[in-house]
């Protein structure tokens, strides 16, 4: 599996905004404004996880 995939799944599931209030809980914020930081963070890393080349053409 290509870096990029791995990052991207790691960054889905850490950012993932079912568990902002968690995220809220640890930076002491409200959890509307840590679902929309982690929606904002979640995207690019499901951009990575399913973008990019075809798992065939892997080197």
């Amino acid at each position: 599996m290509h870096w990029a995939r791995k990052v991207g799944i790691g960054m889905c599931f850490i950012f993932m905004p079912a568990v902002a209030p968690l995220w809220a809980l640890a930076f002491d914020v409200e959890v509307e404004t840590m679902i929309r930081i982690l929606t904002l963070l979640f995207v690019p890393g499901l951009l990575l996880a399913l973008g990019g080349r075809a798992l065939d053409s892997e080197e």
